[in-house]
């Protein structure tokens, strides 16, 4: 809630929303309670059972190639400026850098 409950956020959002035509917008923020959390729709029953031993290795398979950690040198990660823009967000830092 500090994050974005602050003079400059209301600022901005009351600057874009002028652009957008409103004019005499005021921004309030509130913390909401958590969701109820709802049950899962169970999904109809449809005879699938043979369809899936077929599709099942294949998309093991696609996951699996999927999932290979890409190398990243240490030093384009540290200054990549999307990185740069979310330490600066969240108010982080990098400690370490693994690859």
């Amino acid at each position: 809630m500090e994050l974005v409950n602050n003079a400059r956020t209301h600022s901005l959002l009351q600057t874009k929303l002028k652009e957008l035509g409103h004019a005499n917008a005021q921004i309030k923020f509130i913390k909401a309670e958590a969701p109820i959390a709802r049950p899962l729709e169970k999904p109809p029953d449809e005879p699938t059972a043979v369809a899936q031993p077929e599709i099942a290795p294949a998309v093991a398979t696609a996951k699996r190639d999927k999932q290979a950690p890409a190398s990243i040198n240490a030093e384009e990660f540290k200054n990549d400026p999307l990185i740069q823009k979310a330490l600066e967000i969240f108010k982080g830092q990098i400690v370490e850098v693994r690859s």
